[in-house]
């Protein structure tokens, strides 16, 4: 099974990509080769990212640790604003919520999970390839915007991601920029709700 699933990975990565269908073919084959090697607790962004293609609401680790960072996130943001710092604030979560957000732990673990399975990976490697890849994945799950959840936290429990531009390629416009996404939360101890931009 393993090399039926290998050879058409091969035989798809050789192709450009330029539709959605063929990103989610490759998401839901590594996926399924990630399940089948039993990788998932080594490569999590990358599971993450596959899960995704196919579930609009996610709650299970993955998807639980990135609320988590974002409720830490929130927490520093609003005690800061109180005046509540009597010292430095610890900031050792923004090591993992900065990749989360770029998407460059998802981006290295495409990179690193493909070579060690022997298969091309110009795509994390290629900047320009790697903007048109996310172009198509986003064109994907802009309709169900992806729901973190995780239970028990103070400051925010849910994470939503979505889509809010896609740049046309043949757009004088579009610069280095093919794609802008907003990682939008609301507090739980304040109601007001928030929104990180990235562009890719």
């Amino acid at each position: 099974m393993k090399p039926d699933i290998i050879a058409k990975l091969a035989k798809e990565l050789k192709e450009p990509v330029s539709s959605e269908p063929q990103v989610v073919y490759l998401m839901v084959e590594l996926r399924k080769l990630i399940e089948l090697n039993g990788d998932g607790a080594n490569y999590p962004a990358l599971k993450f990212h596959c899960d995704w293609i196919a579930h609009p609401i996610l709650q299970g680790q993955a998807a639980q640790e990135v609320v988590r960072l974002f409720d830490h996130y929130q927490r520093v943001m609003e005690e800061g604003a109180q005046g509540e710092h009597l010292h430095t604030p610890d900031l050792s979560f923004m090591g993992k919520l900065g990749p989360t957000l770029t998407m460059t732990n998802f981006r290295n673990q495409l990179n690193t999970y493909l070579r060690s399975q022997g298969l091309d990976s110009s795509i994390p490697n290629d900047n320009e390839k790697w903007a048109n890849f996310l172009t198509y994945y986003a064109g994907v799950i802009e309709d169900c915007p992806l729901r973190c959840v995780s239970q028990g936290l103070k400051y925010t429990d849910e994470v939503v991601l979505k889509v809010i531009d896609i740049t046309p390629e043949n757009s004088e416009t579009c610069g280095a920029f093919h794609l802008t996404v907003g990682w939008r939360w609301a507090s739980k101890t304040t109601g007001l709700s928030n929104e990180n931009q990235q562009a890719y």
